[in-house]
C-alpha cells in the first residue's frame, strides 16, 4: 500500500476546522471523499445554523469544534491503521467512522421546543445522538446497513455509564475502538483543554440542575462539587482513567506513530503540555 504523508499537523485547528477535515479526507481517503463532503457540509450547517427540527448548537463544550477534532483524529488513526495493516479500509468503514465521529455528540443539540443549552443531556446524549444520526443519514439516502453501523459506533463512545461491548465483524471490527480512542484523546489534547474546563462544568451544572444531584448520585454517577473540583481533579482523571483506557484499547500510539512517522507526534507533545498545565491547576 502506498504511504500518503500527512500534510496537516495541528491537533485542533483554528475556527471549527471543517475545511481541514475535508482536506484530510481528500488526501488520505480520496476514493470516498467526494461522497462524504456533503455530509461534512450538512453537519456544519446543522451545528452552526440548526435545521427544521433542531436549534443551532448551544452546548459550550460539545460544539462543532469538538466534533471536528474527534473526526480529524479518527481519520488520522484510521490512516495509521491502514499503514500498519498494509491494506486500505473499506469505503463503508471510512463512511461509517466519519459519520459517527461527526455526530457522536449530536445528542447535545436541542429541538426547537426545548430550552437550555444542551448540558441537561449529559447523561443521555449518546442515545439521542444515535437517533439524530439515523434520521439525518436516512434523509441523505444512506443504506440501512451503514446507518446501523453508525449507530453502533456512536454507542461505543458512552463514557458516563457502562461502555457497551460493540463487537463487529471484519472489516469493521476495529472501528469502535478507533472512535473511542479518538474521542478520549481529542478532548485531553485540545490546546485549550484546561481553559475549556469552565465550559465543561457549565454543561455538568445544567445536568445537575435538570436531574438533581441526589438522584444522579443514587444512580451511581460521580459529580463534581464545583468548577474548582473539576479543575483540580482533571490531571488525575487523565492519568487514572483516560490514559489507562487508551492503553487498553492499544490503538492511539501505534496508529499515530504510523501516521506521522515519528514518536514525538503533535498529540503526544500536546498531551504532555496539557498535563503540565493541569498539574498547575491541581497545585502540584
Amino acid at each position: 500500500m502506498k504511504r500518503v504523508l500527512p500534510a496537516v499537523e495541528s491537533v485542533r485547528p483554528d475556527s471549527d476546522g471543517m475545511a481541514e477535515l475535508v482536506a484530510l479526507l481528500q488526501q488520505q481517503f480520496a476514493a470516498v471523499a467526494g461522497a462524504l463532503v456533503p455530509l461534512c457540509d450538512q453537519v456544519a450547517q446543522l451545528y452552526r445554523h440548526g435545521s427544521g427540527r433542531w436549534q443551532p448548537c448551544r452546548a459550550p463544550y460539545h460544539d462543532l469544534g469538538h466534533a471536528v477534532a474527534v473526526s480529524l483524529l479518527a481519520l488520522r488513526l484510521l490512516a495509521g491503521w491502514q499503514q500498519l495493516r498494509c491494506q486500505a479500509a473499506s469505503a463503508m468503514a471510512v463512511r461509517g467512522l466519519l459519520a459517527a465521529a461527526l455526530l457522536h455528540d449530536s445528542g447535545y443539540l436541542l429541538r426547537h421546543s426545548e430550552t437550555g443549552r444542551g448540558g441537561q443531556h449529559t447523561f443521555d446524549h449518546v442515545v439521542r445522538g444515535q437517533r439524530l444520526a439515523a434520521h439525518l443519514l436516512a434523509e441523505q439516502g444512506w443504506e440501512r446497513e451503514a446507518i446501523t453501523l453508525v449507530r453502533q459506533l456512536i454507542g461505543a463512545t458512552e463514557f458516563a455509564g457502562a461502555r457497551p461491548e460493540v463487537q463487529l465483524a471484519e472489516p469493521f471490527r476495529v472501528l469502535p475502538d478507533l472512535l473511542t480512542s479518538a474521542d478520549l484523546l481529542a478532548q485531553v489534547t485540545a490546546p485549550d483543554y484546561p481553559e475549556r474546563l469552565t465550559d465543561l462544568y457549565a454543561e455538568f451544572s445544567e445536568a445537575y440542575l435538570a436531574h438533581g444531584r441526589v438522584t444522579l448520585r443514587q444512580q451511581g454517577y460521580f459529580l463534581f462539587d464545583d468548577l474548582t473540583a473539576l479543575q483540580r481533579g482533571s490531571a488525575a482523571f487523565v492519568r487514572q482513567r483516560v490514559l489507562p483506557q487508551l492503553a487498553a484499547l492499544g490503538l492511539a500510539e501505534p496508529c499515530l506513530r504510523a501516521f506521522y512517522g515519528r514518536a514525538d507526534h503533535p498529540y503526544a507533545c500536546q498531551l504532555q503540555t496539557n498535563l503540565q498545565r493541569l498539574d498547575a491547576l491541581a497545585g502540584r
